[in-house]
This record gives structure tokens, C-alpha cells and sequence, in this order.
């Protein structure tokens, strides 16, 4: 892997039995730190689009304002997506999956391949950077 795609790479983790999604927070601040992020998945459900967007509305989840302090954490809670992944991919609602994605910065999206999705093992410990709190 070349320097230039481990800066683009990261990962979203959905943590299915209580709806948690978990982002790292180096991805949302090369995104720009918006108020919101948006999630947007492609009709054959085979990827999703994660972009900033700067109004609240079904399709997005609250960026915590006090990111860049070492308290700040990128976890969301959303029934809402959770169930729609799990119903559209067949995933498994007692599981956890990780996903892989390539941030695009020219276009500040990040793209998540969700044909990669991989089951997150009971052992695996929690990583405070992949830890957004929606408050709605």
C-alpha cells in the first residue's frame, strides 16, 4: 500500500444489537469537520457515499462539536441506518461489521465498499479513534 492510499483509507464499524456506528475521527476532520454527515447508499447496495452537509435531515447523523478535544468521539446512534444495512445486505442484527472505504478529499466524500463488509469478532477491543452522537 502507497503512503498516498493509507491517507485515504479508513474504515466505518456498525455495531448492529445497539445501533452504534463508530467513524474515525481523522476521516471527519479531513472532511472538514461539518455540522452533519450525510450517508447516502447506492440503490444495488453495494456501497455508500459519507459526506458533509450542513442541515439536519433523515439521512444524517450530528458531528460532536468538541472533535479535535481528546474526549471527542465519532459515534452515532441511528436504528434508522443500522436496520436498513442489516435488511438490505442480510447482515446478522447480533453482529458487528467493519467496512472498508477510500476518502476522496478533492471531493470531501468518502466512499465504503459494503460488498467488503467483515464481521467484527466479540474479542475485538473498543478504539476510541473509531468511537458521533446523534442528538436528535
Amino acid at each position: 500500500m502507497t503512503d498516498k492510499e493509507k491517507d485515504t483509507s479508513t474504515y466505518i464499524s456498525f455495531y448492529l444489537s445497539d445501533n452504534t456506528i463508530r467513524i474515525f475521527k481523522s476521516t471527519v476532520r479531513k472532511l472538514g469537520t461539518p455540522p452533519f454527515l450525510q450517508f447516502l447508499i447506492h440503490p444495488n447496495g453495494q456501497s455508500m457515499v459519507m459526506q458533509p452537509c450542513d442541515t439536519r435531515s433523515f439521512t444524517t447523523i450530528r458531528v460532536p462539536k468538541n472533535l479535535y478535544s481528546d474526549n471527542g468521539k465519532t459515534q452515532a446512534y441511528s436504528k434508522g441506518l443500522c436496520r436498513l444495512l442489516a435488511n438490505k445486505l442480510n447482515w446478522d442484527i447480533n453482529c458487528s461489521y467493519r467496512i472498508p472505504g477510500r476518502l476522496i478529499p478533492q471531493q470531501k466524500l468518502v466512499v465504503y465498499d459494503l460488498s467488503q463488509a467483515t464481521v467484527i469478532s466479540q474479542s475485538s477491543s473498543y478504539n476510541p479513534d473509531l468511537t458521533l452522537r446523534n442528538e436528535r
